[in-house]
């Protein structure tokens, strides 16, 4: 099945904006990555609802004092969003999930006994309250780091599905 691209034009206003306050926007439009897309909608696992922002330029806008006219002044936007620390663990998960393409086919919620309907039993089984102080839940099996699951080998034993 052929793949259908949408293409849709807007803008982005701000005021402001110092500038790395303007490089953390750029990244968060572009993730300066163009495999990452943004989430929207349903199927997000399968690649499905995700929007790739590319930034066609950058204009600036400027009140001169003298003249009181505004001016439109296009700056170079390649240099915005460099001081993003890219091997943070936080930035590392969310490019991971960005992914526009699907990582996997076999993504689903937790399952119990191969049960599709009735995920959210996952959940709530897996659940237990211990007597605290507290009341907090505590839970018999944690869901695996974004990068676990794309382990398709199992090597660390995380998956949810293997």
């Amino acid at each position: 099945m052929a793949k259908r691209e949408r293409k849709f034009i807007f803008r982005v206003y701000f005021d402001k904006l110092n500038w790395d306050e303007l490089g953390r926007l750029r990244w968060s439009l572009d993730f300066m990555d163009p495999i990452c897309a943004h989430k929207i909608g349903r199927g997000k696992p399968y690649g499905l609802g995700s929007v790739r922002i590319h930034i066609n330029n950058l204009k600036i806008r400027e009140l001169d004092a003298n003249t009181g006219r505004v001016e439109l002044t296009e700056l170079c936007y390649e240099n915005l969003g460099h001081n993003i620390a890219e091997d943070s663990e936080a930035v590392k998960t969310l490019k991971i999930m960005a992914a526009a393409e699907p990582l996997r086919h076999d993504v689903s919620y937790p399952r119990i006994d191969g049960n599709k309907t009735e995920s959210f039993r996952w959940f709530v089984n897996n659940r237990t309250r211990k007597e605290t102080t507290t009341l907090q839940p505590t839970f018999s099996k944690i869901l695996p780091k974004a990068e676990e699951e794309l382990d398709t080998q199992n090597i660390c034993g995380k998956r949810l599905h293997t």
